[in-house]
């Protein structure tokens, strides 16, 4: 079964702030589901977010947006 974090959730994992969170879920920087009780971020995307942030921190993020 696949696990589902709240944007809190997410934020925590991710060393950042619930609102720089919604931000990436309005810009569909997270994949995620919406539901009753609002959006959820699979983990496996938290996890991807993760190892992006941690390339760029080593200098390997490259891509220059």
């Amino acid at each position: 079964m696949r696990k589902f974090l709240s944007p809190a959730e997410v934020a925590r994992r991710l060393a950042v702030s619930v609102e720089l969170v919604r931000v990436w879920l309005r810009a569909g920087k997270l994949r995620h589901v919406r539901t009753p009780l609002g959006r959820l971020v699979p983990v496996e995307e938290v996890e991807r977010v993760a190892a992006e942030r941690r390339g760029r921190a080593k200098g390997g993020g490259g891509g220059g947006r």
